[in-house]
């Protein structure tokens, strides 16, 4: 018998990954918002890519929503605290975690000093009362159990997007901000 090589080890170490529930939501919603923004911006050509810096942005935190707040190999860029009084009187207390990366190669310092020289204090507050005041409506086409927990991380997930967003213009074409969250999305 011979030895197992290392590509044979590695392959039987992996764990399979099944996203929850949550995450399939979140996904979802990002189609169905990069769907609608990328109609709105057929009309004018030269702003048609940028619908993807807020959309990767979005991604990053949707797919990450339900891991682990630092996997191996994932060196952020800036961690944010995310701190807010829901109202019922619950204090949450989470962190959101970016990294600035290239999908083409090469850097943009600007993108991430931007990111690291932000003031994010009281951004959470800002995001709950955004994801309460633009709550996630599930259409006829979304498919999954939309239990009142489901609909509140997804509205967190949306209103964390739009509350830490890239600024049009700093991002590139090939740019991208990962990021993961050990937040809920806890609403009530």
């Amino acid at each position: 018998m011979s030895k197992p090589s290392v590509d044979e080890l590695l392959r039987g170490s992996t764990k399979s990954y099944e996203p929850s529930i949550v995450t399939r939501a979140a996904l979802e919603s990002l189609v169905d918002a990069s769907r609608a923004e990328a109609a709105r911006t057929r009309v004018n050509r030269r702003r048609r890519s940028f619908w993807l810096i807020p959309g990767a942005l979005v991604a990053a935190g949707a797919l990450t929503a339900g891991a682990a707040l630092f996997a191996p190999h994932f060196d952020p860029d800036v961690r944010i605290p995310i701190e807010y009084a829901t109202d019922t009187g619950v204090e949450v207390t989470c962190t959101y975690a970016l990294r600035v990366g290239s999908v083409v190669g090469g850097e943009n310092p600007q993108l991430r000093e931007w990111l690291t020289s932000q003031d994010w204090s009281g951004v959470g507050q800002r995001i709950y009362e955004d994801a309460v005041a633009n709550p996630f409506v599930p259409g006829e086409d979304d498919e999954g159990e939309w239990t009142a927990e489901v609909v509140d991380s997804v509205s967190f997930f949306d209103a964390m997007a739009r509350q830490i967003a890239v600024p049009d213009g700093l991002a590139v074409f090939g740019d991208e901000v990962a990021g993961t969250s050990d937040c809920t999305g806890q609403l009530h």
